[in-house]
């Protein structure tokens, strides 16, 4: 249950920078609040929840500190710099986690919901002095998850007789709860008369997650034999294919119902065309993910070139790779694994050292070994911001240079010439290396006391 507002592959590229700061700025603000490995229980329709309070609040995105967008992952943002949105959101997602991990253990009590329990314990107690600072009833919300604990177990009231019914029975609890987070939410963004639309908001947004969540889960619930309220109620008078059927098509219902209720709350008129293009698209991606598409209104305005995507990605790629940054160690130290172990530098380690195919295995394992102490020593001794500040004063002097060149009327012949050079000696260099090796190759097989495996010339 909940993480249905994924990032839409329909969105137009404002909206994604839009998505990504709010992203990214709860995850960082959850992490300064908490600890970083509660950033780890980062929820999606929070995420969506901070974007509203954002526009309702009227929030000028433009004055957020840099530590809160995207790049530098292990760079949080001090408590003051966290925007009133983030701040209420990351602990309504702690509180989230925390009632799913109950949920969880009262479904199926096995050893690694304990284990989970007692690893977020700390980020888990510092929860209920910042919900008091919003006034959030904590024993409210506690009254609804028993209450849903006990639909789930006891046979629903004989008054529930069809199948609409039964699931506003068993979803009402989890709307109460999505209704309840985001009228507060409202008056928290200092809107209180938008309390009543976050409300209907909440409790249509919540019944959806609820329904769509049985959808996906009624194989796996019926394998394992936990409740599900498709199986338990509906399998009585109707086969597994006319459940899902007529559910899936409840569900649209109830998504119709969540963007009626977007529509009605008092933000701009983009945004919520926006916001609903992304709920149609990830409900299509959840009840039948090869007929998703975008609406032509947000489909219109998507960039089609390919380039931007390449550029991102390489964006993301080539830090990656750089052990100064906390996180990327690791990936370093796998490609230095996959350089050690290579065939290609084996090879080429037996024929400098001249040794035995043992004793090179054992350089290799040693090289190994000492590689990760040695560049988490390097990556300790490397001041990021000095070595920034360095690479942003050469980017600024090759940009003077680049600009100087282009006043120069002969500068880009000048270039190109110098490219074409070093291109002609590249090939003329493989060429002769190339050249050399055949001539060697074929003096070798007419010699008598050549290797069979290897092109190497006795004497």
């Amino acid at each position: 249950m909940f993480g249905l507002m994924k990032n839409g592959g329909c969105q137009h590229p404002v909206t994604n920078d839009w998505y990504r700061l709010h992203y990214c700025g709860l995850c960082k603000s959850i992490g300064r609040k908490y600890d970083q490995k509660s950033r780890l229980l980062l929820n999606l329709d929070t995420v969506f929840l901070s974007e509203i309070l954002t526009m309702l609040g009227q929030e000028s995105t433009d004055g957020w500190d840099k530590s809160l967008h995207g790049y530098q992952c292990f760079v949080l943002p001090q408590t003051s710099q966290i925007p009133l949105s983030l701040d209420y959101a990351a602990d309504i997602n702690l509180l989230l986690a925390r009632l799913r991990l109950k949920d969880h253990q009262a479904d199926d009590p096995v050893l690694p919901w304990r284990w989970m329990e007692k690893w977020f314990r700390n980020p888990f107690e510092k929860i209920r002095p910042m919900l008091q600072k919003w006034q959030v009833d904590e024993s409210l919300v506690q009254s609804w998850l028993d209450d849903n604990q006990r639909r789930e177990v006891n046979t629903a009231p004989s008054n529930v007789g069809n199948w609409a019914s039964a699931l506003e029975y068993y979803s009402a609890p989890t709307a109460k709860i999505t209704a309840y987070f985001f009228s507060h939410g409202g008056k928290v963004a200092g809107q209180p008369a938008s309390a009543p639309a976050m409300q209907d908001l909440g409790h249509a947004f919540g019944t959806l997650i609820y329904v769509l969540d049985a959808v996906t889960d009624l194989q796996e619930d019926q394998e394992s034999g936990q409740f599900n309220p498709l199986s338990a109620y509906f399998g009585q008078g109707m086969t597994k294919e006319e459940t899902l059927a007529v559910t899936k098509d409840h569900v649209w219902t109830l998504t119709a119902g969540v963007e009626e209720a977007i529509r009605r709350l008092p933000i701009d008129e983009g945004f919520q065309q926006a916001l609903c293009g992304r709920l149609m698209f990830n409900v299509a991606r959840v009840l039948s993910p090869a007929e998703r598409s975008c609406p032509s209104a947000i489909r219109s305005g998507i960039e089609k070139s390919t380039l931007p995507r390449i550029a991102r990605g390489l964006r993301w790629i080539i830090p990656s790779f750089n052990p100064a940054y906390p996180g990327k160690f690791a990936v370093t130290y796998l490609v230095l694994l996959g350089i050690f172990f290579s065939e290609q530098l084996r090879s080429a380690v037996l024929r400098v050292v001249e040794q035995e195919q043992g004793g090179a295995d054992l350089t290799m394992l040693l090289a190994a070994i000492s590689a990760p102490a040695f560049a988490y020593f390097m990556a300790k001794r490397i001041r990021k911001d000095r070595l920034l500040a360095r690479l942003k004063k050469l980017r600024n002097k090759l940009k003077k240079k680049i600009a100087k060149w282009k006043d120069e009327p002969d500068a880009n012949k000048l270039l190109i010439a110098i490219l074409l050079i070093l291109v002609i000696v590249l090939l003329v260099a493989v060429a002769i290396i190339t050249n050399n090796t055949v001539e060697c190759c074929a003096a070798c097989c007419e010699s008598a006391s050549s290797n069979a495996n290897t092109c190497e010339c006795s004497g």
